[in-house]
């Protein structure tokens, strides 16, 4: 939607109706989301240092990236 959004703009020959529909067409859409949870995960890995099982490793970056969304995870943060 955005794309096509971008294509009508373009084809505006008006500079100042341009400049206005720019304007709508400016979000701020950030990736902060993604980038936390790859943070969390190499500070777990840097921890983690030598884990031998993969379940393990696997369950503890679920668990502190999803706290609060399911329960009986909290053990394995410690």
């Amino acid at each position: 939607m955005l794309k096509e959004s971008f294509r009508r703009w373009y084809r505006v020959t008006n500079r100042s109706r341009a400049e206005e529909r720019l304007g709508l067409l400016e979000e701020r859409i950030t990736n902060g989301f993604v980038e936390e949870k790859n943070n969390r995960i190499k500070t777990i890995k840097r921890m983690a240092y030598g884990y031998r099982n993969m379940d393990n490793f696997r369950l503890r970056i679920l668990a502190t990236n999803f706290k609060g969304a399911r329960p009986g995870f909290s053990h394995l943060l410690t």
